[in-house]
C-alpha cells in the first residue's frame, strides 16, 4: 500500500512539473516569435504617394525614438511638440539622416484649456496620414493627497494625459478614414494596471485611454468597418483593437 501510494504522488509530481514545463516552454516560444520571428506589420500602413506618421510628445524620449523608427521604416512623419526649439531641432536631426522624406512639425502646449484641435490638424488635414502614436504624457509628481490640489492643477494634468489624445483623435478621424487602412496607438503605463499612491490623475487617464481603445476599436471596426485600427501599448503590453493582450515591448514588430 505504501508502495502504490509512493507511486501515486510520483504520478502526481510528474504530472504537475510536465504542466509547469510546458508553460515555460510555450512563454520562450513566444518571446521568439514575438522578439526574433513574428513580422512586423509596419507595411500595411505604408501606403499611397507618400504615408504620413503623427507622433505627440515627439522633441524628446519616447516620442522622438518612435518617430525616428517610423521615418527610417519610410514614413514622412508630423512631429507634435510644446517648445519650438527643441522640436525644430529633432526636425533637423530627422532631416540630416538624408532619407529625403518629408518632417513637418506642430505646436501645441497638451495641458492648455483653449486648444482648437480642428485648427491644429488644418495643415495635414488632405494628407495620407496612416499612423498616430498618441505619446504625449507626464504630468507634475504629486506628493500630496488630490484635496491638497486645486481643481486647476489636477484638470491640467487629465489635459495632458487624457484630453489630449481624446480631443486630439476625434479631430483626425475623417483624415483616418480617408487615408485606410490606418493605425492608432495610444501610449499606456503599467500604472494603468497596479494600485499606486498619489497618481490620482495619471493613472485613471491611462486606464481611460486602455478603454477608448476598445470603444473605438467597436465603433470603426466591428460597428460600422472603416479600417481604422486602434492599441493601446505599455512596455510589456499590447492590448490590439481592444481585444487581445499580448507580452511585448514597444518597438516596430508591436505594430
Amino acid at each position: 500500500m505504501l508502495v502504490l501510494d509512493t507511486l501515486t504522488l510520483l504520478r502526481f509530481f510528474t504530472f504537475v512539473g510536465a504542466l509547469f514545463t510546458s508553460n515555460q516552454l510555450f512563454r520562450f516560444a513566444r518571446f521568439i516569435w514575438v522578439y526574433c520571428l513574428r513580422p512586423s506589420s509596419i507595411k500595411n500602413y505604408l501606403h499611397g504617394d507618400a504615408p504620413y506618421a503623427l507622433v505627440t510628445g515627439a522633441s524628446d524620449g519616447i516620442g522622438k525614438a518612435l518617430a525616428g523608427e517610423l521615418y527610417e521604416n519610410g514614413f514622412n512623419v508630423i512631429l507634435h511638440g510644446r517648445s519650438e526649439e527643441k522640436t525644430k531641432k529633432v526636425v533637423e536631426e530627422l532631416v540630416a539622416r538624408g532619407k529625403g522624406r518629408d518632417v513637418r512639425y506642430i505646436l501645441a502646449s497638451a495641458n492648455a484649456a483653449d486648444t482648437d484641435f480642428e485648427k491644429l490638424v488644418e495643415p495635414f488635414k488632405d494628407l495620407n496620414v496612416t499612423f498616430v502614436v498618441n505619446n504625449v504624457g507626464g504630468g507634475n509628481n504629486r506628493f500630496q493627497r488630490m484635496d491638497g490640489y486645486s481643481e486647476a492643477d489636477l484638470l491640467a494634468d487629465l489635459r495632458v494625459n487624457m484630453l489630449f489624445a481624446f480631443y486630439l483623435t476625434r479631430a483626425l478621424l475623417p483624415t483616418l478614414r480617408r487615408a485606410a487602412p490606418a493605425q492608432v496607438l495610444f501610449i499606456g503605463s503599467q500604472g494603468a494596471e497596479i494600485r499606486i499612491p498619489r497618481l490620482y490623475t495619471y493613472a485613471p487617464a491611462k486606464y481611460f485611454l486602455k478603454q477608448l481603445a476598445r470603444c473605438l476599436s467597436c465603433d470603426e471596426r466591428w460597428w460600422t468597418p472603416t479600417r481604422v485600427s486602434f492599441a493601446y501599448v505599455t512596455g510589456i503590453l499590447e492590448m490590439r483593437d481592444g481585444y487581445k493582450e499580448k507580452d511585448y515591448s514597444i518597438d516596430k514588430k508591436a505594430v
